[in-house]
């Protein structure tokens, strides 16, 4: 069973970094009815500005999409925690292990789940 001081300690690191991955997706993305989107600039209306334009935006969709997956995983573990199942593969609902979750907080199977899954 995992003790109190280790999920209290993974439930602050995990807060913090949900309100780093929230500040990120601000730089690059608006808010609109709770979701993320891209922003896109207007560097101009030359050819070469446009180009660029579609480059920036095209790498903004690809970080917006994996900051965003890494905040619902962090969102996620939070309400786990919440919720008192933090540490519990969400498949076999056995303990994950502490060292796993050490290696990855946001683990949501054990081990031998997690290989079945592959």
């Amino acid at each position: 069973m995992l003790n109190k001081d280790f999920i209290n300690e993974r439930q602050k690191d995990l807060s913090e970094q949900k309100e780093r991955l929230e500040k990120e997706l601000s730089g690059i993305a608006t808010k609109d009815h709770g979701q993320y989107h891209p922003k896109f600039s207007n560097l101009g209306d030359l050819e070469e500005q446009n180009e660029l334009e579609v480059e920036e935006y095209d790498e903004s969709i690809d970080a917006e999409k994996n900051i965003n997956k890494l905040l619902n995983d962090t969102v996620d573990v939070l309400e786990r925690i919440e919720k008192g199942n933090y540490g519990y593969c969400t498949n076999c609902k056995k303990e994950i292990g502490l060292e796993r979750l050490k290696a990855y907080p946001a683990a949501e199977l054990c081990i031998k789940c997690s290989k079945e899954n592959e």
